[in-house]
C-alpha cells in the first residue's frame, strides 16, 4: 500500500519533468566576441544585436530531442533554415557573465565580409531602452547567445530544412556537400 501511494505521488512529478523537456529541447549556443553591439536598422526601430563571432565557434546544438539529433548546427543552415520558415523567433538569453537578458529575436542573417551574425531583437527584458541613446553592452570577457529550441521552433525549423534541401534552388555540388544555385 505505501509503495503504490509513492508510486501514485512520484506520477505526476514525472509528468512535469517530462513537460518540461518538451518546452526546450535543445540550445543553440553561439559565442560572442568583444565586437558585438546593439544597433538600429535602417528603419530606426528595430534593434539589431550584431554578433562578432568567430567562425570556429559557430552555432552548435547542445542538446536536443529525438526528432531533431544533431550537435553540430554550421552557420549558414541555420541562416537558411530559419530564413525558410517565415516568422519564426525564438526565446534566448544575452549572458555576459554577471548580467543576463532575455531577449526574443527573428532569423539571423550574416555577413560574409565582416563575419558578423545579425538577429533582429523583438522583445528585450531587462534593459532599458532609449530610443535616442541606445545602450551598449556591458562589458564581458565571456560572453554568449543561448537560443531555447522549444518544440514549435525544432517542428518549424525541420519542415523548413526539408523545404530548403526540396527547393529547385538547392544543389549538390560535388565535393561540398550542397550549395545554393
Amino acid at each position: 500500500m505505501i509503495i503504490l501511494a509513492l508510486a501514485l505521488m512520484a506520477f505526476p512529478a514525472m509528468a512535469q519533468q517530462d513537460a518540461d523537456q518538451d518546452d526546450t529541447t535543445g540550445v543553440i549556443a553561439v559565442t560572442l566576441d568583444f565586437g558585438s553591439s546593439l544597433t538600429y536598422a535602417e528603419d530606426g526601430e528595430t534593434i539589431l544585436l550584431n554578433i562578432m563571432s568567430p567562425t570556429e565557434f559557430a552555432p552548435s546544438v547542445l542538446i536536443v530531442g529525438t526528432d531533431f539529433l544533431t550537435f553540430n548546427y554550421p552557420l549558414l543552415d541555420l541562416q537558411s533554415d530559419w530564413d525558410f520558415s517565415e516568422g519564426l523567433t525564438a526565446n534566448a538569453v544575452l549572458d555576459f557573465g554577471e548580467e543576463t537578458f532575455e531577449v526574443v529575436i527573428g532569423a539571423p542573417t550574416y555577413d560574409f565580409m565582416t563575419d558578423i551574425l545579425t538577429y533582429a531583437v523583438l522583445e528585450f527584458d531587462g534593459l532599458e531602452i532609449d530610443k535616442d541613446n541606445l545602450p551598449l553592452l556591458p562589458e564581458f570577457e565571456i560572453g554568449s547567445l543561448m537560443i531555447r529550441l522549444d518544440g514549435a521552433f525544432v517542428t518549424n525549423i525541420t519542415e523548413a530544412r526539408a523545404e530548403r534541401m526540396g527547393s529547385m534552388r538547392f544543389q549538390i555540388c560535388p565535393g561540398c556537400g550542397g550549395g545554393w544555385g
